[in-house]
């Protein structure tokens, strides 16, 4: 049996029974008080703040400005009794950071427990460059247009508000160098992430991720030379001796990165910092980190493999790279995507979720092959040629 690249997602780590999703880590620090505080918040700011009146009101970075013609008392958040609430309270001795008020108002009424990372990337991307039509979440164009107490959104002018009683930080910011704060927050973020992992994977997990990494692989721990390209921050291989790159860097070495496609955002925008490319290539600087390829020799891979990955478009650079690397319109290349069933997920659920999201990945790719007839008829070619394959893994090894 020929070598394997193994594209490994969130959902591999899940499987493996690691609570890694953003839902677990959500909860360990937002506990169920707090989300009530939170939608109580919103929902306070929404029937009493009016954007256009002639109020001050604490923001981070003092960036809704005083102005001496506004009333000078601060009009904040109350709770039934018309006192201040304890949400101000709570933030001051809490470790949450600008982006998790972030990622939590720009829910748009999404239940947590659906809440994937992938959304948390796309809140990302919204923040950031924000489109015209989605006026209804935070955004930094937003942010950046607050002055003297005019203008904005009241879900912007929400987090803000609140940020100002998160824990002060070591360096001070201001408007001026508000990219830099935005930086500084993720880092505080993913390193609150990379405790969190370390603190959970035990050797239960390491012993049911090489059990299935095998299953995923079809060969013996002794014999098994492919390649894992994982998306995940954990490694229970290396131990074994399997080979495996960690795109956005490990949680054991507190390396890891959260970003945004840098297809989807201009490199002069600024928020191209936040672009997986530009962090790895300043950050986790995959070239230098490993010894070997990143991407084994074309003639050495017979099977690209997949399982428990989400195949977001906002990974659909790597996923260019690697198919335009292996030719796999021209070449023998397999695409095979394993899944398991969970939950109340039927063979057939799975099937039709997988068969969607492989149509889309391959429709968004095949102008890349550089012939729009050829383009258009991948997924045909890929069928008939029996090289794409949804294939349930196996129970046994």
């Amino acid at each position: 049996m020929g070598n394997k690249l193994i594209i490994l997602g969130n959902g591999f780590d899940l499987a493996s029974g690691l609570e890694s999703s953003y839902y677990d880590f959500f909860l360990q620090r937002i506990n169920p008080q707090l989300i009530d505080y939170l939608e109580y918040s919103y929902n306070f700011f929404k029937e009493n703040i009016k954007m256009y009146e002639g109020f001050w009101l604490y923001t981070l970075l003092d960036v809704r400005e005083y102005n001496p013609n506004f009333r000078t008392v601060e009009k904040s958040i109350l709770d039934s009794n018309y006192n201040k609430h304890k949400i101000y309270e709570i933030l001051q001795t809490s470790n949450l950071t600008f982006w998790d008020l972030i990622f939590y108002f720009s829910k748009n009424h999404k239940l947590l427990e659906d809440y994937d990372w992938q959304d948390v990337e796309k809140r990302m991307l919204q923040f950031l460059d924000t489109p015209e039509n989605r006026t209804e979440i935070p955004s930094l164009k937003e942010m950046n247009s607050f002055s003297g107490g005019i203008g904005g959104n009241k879900e912007t002018l929400l987090c803000l508000h609140l940020a100002y009683y998160l824990p002060k930080r070591a360096k001070e910011y201001s408007k001026e160098n508000v990219i830099d704060y935005l930086y500084d927050e993720l880092l505080l973020f993913e390193d609150d992430f990379s405790n969190y992992i370390n603190s959970i994977s035990d050797e239960s997990y390491q012993e049911k991720a090489i059990e299935k990494i095998l299953k995923i692989s079809g060969k013996s721990l002794s014999s098994c030379r492919d390649k894992i390209f994982s998306f995940n921050y954990t490694d229970p291989f290396s131990i074994y001796g399997l080979d495996i790159v960690n795109v956005h860097g490990k949680a054991e070495t507190n390396t890891i990165l959260f970003g945004i496609d840098q297809e989807v955002i201009s490199p002069d925008s600024e928020g191209y910092r936040f672009t997986k490319t530009f962090r790895q290539m300043t950050e986790t600087k995959l070239a230098k980190n490993y010894e070997d390829n990143i991407l084994p020799d074309k003639d050495d891979i017979e099977e690209i493999a997949f399982f428990g990955h989400s195949l977001s478009d906002l990974d659909y650079s790597y996923f260019q790279t690697i198919f335009d690397y292996y030719d796999v319109y021209n070449s023998h290349v397999r695409l095979v995507f394993y899944y398991e069933t969970y939950g109340n997920k039927t063979n057939r659920d799975m099937e039709l979720d997988l068969a969607n999201k492989i149509s889309k990945l391959l429709h968004a790719y095949s102008p890349s092959i550089g012939n729009e007839k050829k383009g258009r008829n991948l997924l045909h070619k890929l069928l008939l040629e029996k090289r794409l394959i949804i294939e349930e893994l196996p129970n046994n090894v």
